[in-house]
């Protein structure tokens, strides 16, 4: 009989360990919900680079494959800004720890295209006419390739926050919630720039670089070469 007993409190005591258990899962009500917007600014101009300077700017794109075309004289890289709005829910878990979910985010991307034109270059000689109508041509791409950040934010957004997770206390719900939410932000918009990249060297073709020599001749080319102090 006392063997019995034992066992049905050892039973029971079982039971309300599972749910205790249970209890301390931290999950999520629902899912929640991921919204991204992407504003476009005009381009802007920088003219303060000199060619050494965005010759040794490897995050620039350029055609590192074509080595007869050592020497930047014009490039382009895009500026993203971010803005970001983020509810949470919470609860205190009987370990003493806080469970938080993110229930709405809100962000949006603002990007424009900014372009190098090399200090060296004589302003509306030939070379300058040129290579602005060759960054141009990227500013272009980057306008057809906007659109489509917003889509390719939202996925990693959502993946980041799409479990509940734990911190110590109710203080540290937001400082986490936000290095969450700006890391998926970021590692969506370095993505897009990978893929930006590798789009707009479809145009920095042999036959595209070659044109400004044979339009402008080789020897206003070696003249702004040699401005620059580059062979």
């Amino acid at each position: 009989m006392a063997l019995g007993l034992v066992v049905v409190v050892f039973f029971l005591s079982f039971l309300l360990s599972a749910e205790v258990a249970r209890a301390e899962v931290c999950d999520r009500p629902g899912p929640p919900v991921v919204s991204v917007r992407t504003l476009t600014k005009p381009a802007s101009v920088d003219l303060t680079k000199g060619i050494a300077q965005l010759t040794g700017n490897t995050s620039l794109v350029a055609p590192r494959n074509l080595p007869e075309f050592k020497y930047t004289l014009g490039s382009t890289e895009i500026v993203p800004e971010r803005n970001s709005r983020i509810e949470f829910g919470s609860r205190q878990m009987t370990s003493g720890g806080v469970c938080w979910w993110v229930t709405r985010v809100q962000v949006t991307v603002t990007v424009h295209t900014r372009v190098y034109i090399a200090k060296e270059i004589p302003k509306d000689s030939c070379v300058w006419n040129h290579v602005t109508q060759h960054e141009a041509k990227h500013v272009k791409m980057d306008k057809q390739l906007f659109p489509k950040l917003a889509d390719q934010v939202r996925p990693g957004i959502a993946k980041a926050i799409a479990k509940a997770r734990t911190v110590r206390d109710q203080a540290a719900v937001e400082a986490d919630g936000r290095e969450v939410v700006g890391g998926a932000i970021e590692a969506a918009i370095e993505a897009f720039l990978v893929k930006r990249n590798r789009a707009q060297l479809t145009i920095d073709t042999r036959e595209e670089y070659s044109k400004v020599n044979n339009l402008c001749g080789d020897a206003a080319i070696s003249a702004i070469f040699a401005a620059a102090g580059v062979k």
